[in-house]
């Protein structure tokens, strides 16, 4: 992973992570530099209607996370 990230970092890509479960993901995600990421730590799958809220949601000034789309 760390090398991935490295190559996508050397590219001047964004990188973006599938399928984080865990804090302990999450937590080297950032350490070893990944832009972005998704799974059921931040959501499960919600139906489209709600999606709009749960993005208004989840990039509240206050929040830690952004979602981008």
């Amino acid at each position: 992973m760390r090398a991935i990230l490295a190559m996508a970092r050397s590219l001047n890509l964004t990188s973006v992570a599938e399928g984080l479960e865990t804090r302990a993901q999450e937590n080297f995600l950032k350490s070893a530099g990944c832009h972005q990421y998704q799974g059921f730590l931040l959501s499960r799958p919600i139906p489209a209607e709600q999606l709009v809220q749960f993005v208004r949601e989840v990039n509240k000034p206050t929040g830690a996370r952004a979602v981008v789309f």
